[in-house]
């Protein structure tokens, strides 16, 4: 599979989460000095995003499932930095953050696979 843009990303995202857009433009804090956004960066904002509001419809979870699913089998040629790899950003800067979150966390468990439950927890103490 074909390593999706940054912009891909966060429009996969805003898919699940209309609102996402406007916050990447307003209330951004994890975005690089011209305002562009690294694969980690977006899935570090899509975890503050979720804490200001964790209670989604189920329905909601499910999708968001549904794509970090997807996005975590990505992975980039050998040759590029690991901080730029989708697979990686889903998992050290999505799922093992999140993990810190478990009234979020707890809400998209159910649709995690074996391997991102593993991240997930991995925040755990």
């Amino acid at each position: 599979m074909e390593m999706p843009s940054v912009n891909a990303v966060c429009r996969e995202l805003e898919a699940v989460f209309p609102d996402f857009e406007k916050w990447l433009l307003h209330d951004a804090i994890f975005c690089k000095s011209e305002g562009s956004f690294t694969y980690c960066g977006v899935f570090l904002e899509l975890v503050h995003f979720l804490s200001d509001r964790p209670d989604q419809p189920g329905e909601v979870w499910r999708k968001l499932g549904n794509v970090v699913e997807d996005m975590a089998k990505i992975s980039s040629p050998a040759k590029i930095p690991r901080q730029d790899d989708l697979s990686e950003a889903v998992e050290l800067c999505f799922l093992e953050t999140l993990g810190g979150y478990p009234e979020i966390s707890e809400n998209l468990r159910p649709f995690l696979s074996q391997e991102s439950l593993r991240m997930l927890d991995l925040d755990i103490g």
